[in-house]
């Protein structure tokens, strides 16, 4: 999806304030295993990706644990380090070339600041990524293996990019166990 059609689509903007929020992105490309943002970095943009898929995760114990997809059509950001202006414990890294337009969070929020339209935009955003992290929580402490598997095909098809291995560490189980459940499908 474009940036112009996912911002007609999802903010009540007219015409002008539109053009001008477009107008401020910056279009980049990135290449396969490159990065938005890496651990440690502080994290001073927001991205939207129009091609490619990337991958959020950390590192502990010398293991990658991915924790999210970011797909095509999707409003990125590692809000806990912009926020708080902290280093962030995670990367985001290119899982193919993508493309993506990406704006600086300051220059954002004095949009944000200047219209009501966009604020209620950013309100609605934030609220349906915290439904979906809350659900998942709940998913992942009331579900068996199985379950969330069936879950996140149902409700994230785009889990399928992932390897075994990144599939399996996000439900927390082995490949050796994916690979049972996926046979039994």
């Amino acid at each position: 999806m474009k940036l112009h059609e996912f911002l007609k689509v999802k903010t009540a903007l007219n015409d002008d304030l539109l053009s001008d929020l477009v107008s401020k992105f910056k279009k980049k490309h990135l290449k396969t295993g490159r990065f938005l943002l890496r651990k440690g970095q502080i994290a001073d943009s927001y991205w939207f990706l129009e091609d490619g898929f990337c991958r959020s995760y950390y590192v502990k114990n010398d293991v990658e644990h991915t924790v999210w997809i970011e797909a095509p059509g999707e409003l990125v950001c590692e809000i806990k380090s912009l926020r708080l202006q902290i280093p962030t414990e995670y990367s985001i890294q290119a899982m193919e070339p993508i493309t993506y337009y990406t704006i600086k969070s300051e220059v954002l929020e004095q949009l944000v600041s200047e219209s009501a339209e966009l604020q209620a935009f950013m309100v609605r955003l934030w609220e349906t990524r915290f439904i979906i992290a809350m659900d998942g929580l709940r998913a992942f402490q009331t579900m068996g293996a199985k379950e969330r598997y069936g879950y996140l095909l149902k409700n994230f098809p785009n889990m399928e990019k992932l390897t075994l291995y990144q599939l399996a560490n996000i439900l927390g189980i082995t490949q050796s166990s994916l690979s049972r459940i996926r046979r039994l499908k």
